[in-house]
């Protein structure tokens, strides 16, 4: 159970909330800050549609939080898209590969992502991503996409670690199990497979500070963009 985040306590600090998809949603932070939440990905054609208007709406913003503490896994083409969003250029941010033979070292070629410039509007102001133990698979592509340009911080907690396609599989007694068969690797070679990527700036909201209405990660991401 996640007890270090609450998008209902997130949306708190923000006017004007709009839930422009069903994972994607927006609102005005005090300061001209923009609080972005994206929580999975929807379809390709409806992202694209909802991010044109919404980097449009966030262009003359100081600064943007982008918060994936509560982004359990998705189809990483989207988040390639979504960060491309706030891309200055061309970047690789991944590697994969796929485990394809009972030999130890049995993997298809590398597959190399790229994050480039995708909207007519990408954002170039300071961004901070929130991210948590609780960010996971595509989320953590999705940061680790975000991490390649000098003008995104990320503020939080490690996340999951994760990165893995897992495919299910039906034993004869009807369980389910899955395996992980992906190698998913950083720039430079770097593997967060069981460890995480960890934030510049760690924070952890406790419970307790939920429960008082209290985001501290988010209040301490606010704090730091400059006046």
């Amino acid at each position: 159970v996640q007890e270090d985040y609450d998008i209902e306590v997130a949306k708190t600090y923000t006017t004007d909330y709009d839930q422009v998809t069903e994972n994607i949603g927006y609102g005005k932070l005090p300061d001209n800050l923009i609080y972005l939440n994206v929580k999975g990905t929807d379809g390709m054609k409806e992202v694209e549609k909802q991010m044109e208007k919404v980097m449009a709406n966030i262009s003359s913003a100081r600064g943007v939080i982008i918060d994936v503490r509560g982004f359990y896994g998705g189809y990483d083409p989207v988040s390639q898209y979504i960060a491309g969003c706030f891309a200055t250029s061309k970047k690789l941010y991944m590697t994969t590969k796929k485990r394809n033979g009972p030999g130890h070292s049995d993997f298809t070629e590398p597959a190399a992502w790229y994050v480039e410039p995708k909207t007519s509007n990408p954002y170039d102001k300071p961004v901070i991503v929130l991210s948590s133990r609780f960010t996971q698979s595509a989320g953590e592509t999705f940061a680790l996409a975000l991490r390649q340009f000098e003008h995104i911080k990320a503020v939080g907690d490690t996340t999951a670690g994760s990165f893995s396609d897992n495919p299910n599989f039906e034993m004869s007694n009807g369980w389910m199990f899955s395996v992980s068969v992906g190698d998913d690797r950083a720039p430079g070679e770097v593997s967060y497979e069981g460890f995480g990527i960890p934030p510049d700036v760690f924070v952890k909201t406790t419970k307790d500070d939920l429960l008082d209405g209290k985001d501290v990660t988010l209040e301490k991401a606010i704090e730091m963009f400059p006046e």
